[in-house]
C-alpha cells in the first residue's frame, strides 16, 4: 500500500513537473523567438546556471528522508523553483516583448523620417538641377550679350578705320592736287614775273 501510494504521489509529481516544464519550454521558446528583435541580451551561462541550481534543488534530498517525504519536499521545492523560474521568464517574455513593440514603432518612425528625408532630397535635388539650368540659360543669355556688344564694338571700329582710311586717302589726294595746283601757281606766276621784266629789257636796249 506504501508503495502505490509512493508510485501514485510520483505519478503526480511526474505529471506536474512535465507540465511545469512544458511551461518552461514554451516560455523558452517565446524568450528565444524575442531575443533576435530586442536589444537587451539574455545570458545563456546565466540561464542555464540557474537551470542547473533548480536541477539540483529539485533532485536534491537528504539520506534520511522517507520516500514519501523525499516526493512531497521535492514536489514542494520543485513547484516554487519552478513557479520562480516561469514568473522570472514570464517578465523578460513581457520585458522583451515591450522592447520588440518599442523596436516596432522606432522602426516604423524611423522608417517614415527616412521617407521624409529621402522625398526631402529629390526635392533638393530637383531645385538643384533648376538652378543650374537657371544658371546655364542666364550664363549663355549674358555671354551672347557680351558676343553681341563686342561683335558691335568690332563693327563700329571697322566702319571707324574704314572711314578713317577714306578720309586719309581723300586728303592725300587733296595734298596731290593741291601740290600740282602749287606747281602750277608757281610756274604761272615765274612766267609772269619774266612778263614783266621783258618790257624793261626792250626800254633798256633802246636807250
Amino acid at each position: 500500500m506504501q508503495q502505490l501510494r509512493n508510485s501514485d504521489l510520483l505519478d503526480i509529481y511526474c505529471s506536474q513537473c512535465c507540465k511545469k516544464v512544458n511551461l518552461l519550454n514554451d516560455l523558452e521558446a517565446r524568450l528565444r523567438n524575442l531575443k533576435s528583435c530586442s536589444p537587451r541580451k539574455i545570458s545563456s551561462r546565466a540561464f542555464g546556471r540557474q537551470l542547473i541550481q533548480a536541477n539540483h534543488s529539485v533532485f536534491g534530498c537528504s539520506p534520511h528522508s522517507s520516500t514519501e517525504d523525499l516526493l512531497r519536499d521535492s514536489m514542494d521545492s520543485c513547484d516554487l523553483d519552478i513557479a520562480h523560474k516561469v514568473s522570472f521568464l514570464e517578465k523578460k517574455v513581457t520585458e522583451l516583448e515591450g522592447d520588440c513593440l518599442a523596436n516596432g514603432d522606432l522602426k516604423s518612425k524611423l522608417k517614415h523620417q527616412n521617407n521624409h528625408l529621402v522625398l526631402r532630397v529629390h526635392e533638393l535635388e530637383e531645385q538643384v538641377k533648376d538652378a543650374e539650368s537657371k544658371a546655364d540659360q542666364s550664363l549663355g543669355d549674358e555671354s551672347k550679350r557680351h558676343r553681341d556688344v563686342y561683335s558691335k564694338m568690332e563693327r563700329d571700329r571697322n566702319h571707324e578705320i574704314s572711314l578713317l582710311c577714306s578720309r586719309i586717302q581723300d586728303l592725300e589726294e587733296e595734298n596731290g592736287d593741291m601740290k600740282l595746283n602749287v606747281r602750277r601757281l608757281r610756274t604761272q606766276t615765274e612766267k609772269l614775273d619774266q612778263v614783266r621784266l621783258r618790257p624793261g629789257l626792250s626800254e633798256t636796249g633802246s636807250v
